[in-house]
């Protein structure tokens, strides 16, 4: 029984001096905005406009084939399709645009035409 209370206070000694030596200390956690991103071109920046999925499909794609290195800005609320395998070659930085809204969507799927004889 002795030993019982000697083992128990021995354990419940180190367990107060492991939480003593560790601490509660804040970890570092890597965060989004803890990263400096920017394109070999910075001064670009590039507004596009978001597609409406009828007449208009694939403006980010298309943005970013013109223009290149860039910073491309999405629009609130906008909804940005995004057909077929899209390989681009350059440093681009997609950014929502500041403000209140949702943030934009982009949107990746494929397109089905339906051809028809007349």
């Amino acid at each position: 029984m002795k030993l019982y209370k000697i083992y128990s206070i021995a354990i419940g000694l180190l367990l107060a001096f492991s939480i003593l030596c560790v601490g509660f200390e804040n970890e570092d956690i890597l965060d989004i905005n803890d990263l400096e991103i920017s394109p070999s071109n910075p001064e670009s920046v590039v507004i596009v406009e978001p597609d409406d999925g009828i007449t208009s499909v694939n403006a980010l794609t298309k943005a970013i084939n013109e223009n290149g290195d860039a910073t491309y800005i999405l629009r609130r609320d906008g909804v940005y399709y995004m057909e077929g395998k899209n390989v681009f070659k350059h440093n681009v930085v997609i950014k929502a645009e500041n403000g209140s809204g949702k943030m934009p969507i982009i949107q990746y799927g494929q397109c089905y035409y339906k051809h028809s004889n007349y």
